[in-house]
């Protein structure tokens, strides 16, 4: 069958408003404040903070360090052994290890030249249910299936909570799903 994805190319081109850092920092203590009941309340008080407003205009590639997808090839799963997460493991904007599989710490290590995961970084599904994102809140070491993007950022630039959260934005969203392709499953 044929499933929708978000290529990476879209979503480095993805255009983003850049507030300056101490805009984001204050939303970012909004956002540590909040919790999933307020979480509409928090959604509006993103919308209210800045869109609309005249921000600089940056590509996502201009302030990113690395986007790119995680491995292609199924790995052997196995019983135990370095979490290995996919699109299914974003739920409600965070990562969720409830139903996770395990690989090897070889085919850990081949993924790791791909994309070097951190504590901090952005994730964002590109196939499966797209344009959900969340931050990566553990230093442990996680394999990516090619169902998720990683956003490494300037973090001098961005805060984390804010560009997951603008991801999650109309405008964003409506960027990322306008170039929507399907590719044989």
């Amino acid at each position: 069958g044929a499933q929708p994805f978000i290529p990476q190319g879209d979503a480095r081109n993805c255009s983003i408003p850049l507030p300056p850092i101490c805009l984001q920092r204050k939303f970012v203590e909004i956002a540590e404040q909040a919790d999933k009941s307020k979480f509409d309340g928090f959604k509006s008080r993103f919308i209210e903070m800045f869109e609309g407003k005249d921000y600089p205009q940056k590509r996502l590639s201009d302030v990113g360090n690395k986007i790119t997808a995680g491995t292609h090839k199924t790995p052997i799963y196995l019983n135990e052994g370095v979490v290995f997460i996919s699109a299914k493991n974003i739920i409600d904007g965070k990562l969720n290890f409830e139903d996770i599989k395990y690989i090897s710490e070889e085919e850990y290590q081949g993924i790791q030249k791909r994309c070097q995961i951190e504590k901090g970084d952005v994730l964002l599904t590109k196939s499966g249910s797209l344009g959900m994102t969340a931050i990566v809140e553990t230093d442990e070491p996680l394999g990516l299936f090619e169902s998720l993007a990683v956003l490494k950022y300037n973090r001098s630039l961005l805060k984390g909570i804010f560009l997951c959260t603008q991801m999650q934005s109309d405008a964003i969203q409506t960027q990322l799903m306008s170039n929507i392709k399907g590719v044989a499953v």
